[in-house]
């Protein structure tokens, strides 16, 4: 067992993140303005194909922090899955906001999971 853990805690404070909605704003500005030399621009331009697979490495390299046990390469990794993530839902015409809602209406009547950090599908 590690000596962290994602709790409810965790993602409640994740999805309350403030930055967060910020991030996407910069994301969805960075677009339409197309400034020169930016990352952000220059990925998106790339396309879904490209897009996705940055997602995917993130991914993988979030796990393999966890898998090792390394606290500071999950909070890193993740700060980059988590811009990722963004910049491929407004690739997609989608939001953080629908991404919210979408967690709500899942758990709409499951309090008692929320209360428990059961949230999510199980295997």
């Amino acid at each position: 067992m590690r000596d962290f853990t994602f709790t409810l805690e965790f993602w409640v404070r994740l999805m309350g993140c403030d930055f967060l909605k910020k991030l996407e704003e910069i994301i969805r500005e960075r677009i339409e303005s197309k400034p020169p030399g930016s990352y952000t621009y220059e990925l998106y331009s790339e396309g879904p194909q490209r897009i996705a697979k940055k997602f995917g490495e993130e991914a993988v390299e979030v796990v393999i922090s966890y898998l090792r046990g390394e606290r500071k390469g999950v909070l890193s990794e993740g700060a980059d899955l988590i811009y990722h993530f963004l910049l491929l839902l407004v690739s997609a015409g989608l939001s953080l906001d629908e991404v919210c809602e979408e967690l709500e209406r899942r758990h709409e009547g499951s309090h008692s999971e929320l209360l428990s950090g059961e949230c999510g599908e199980r295997e």
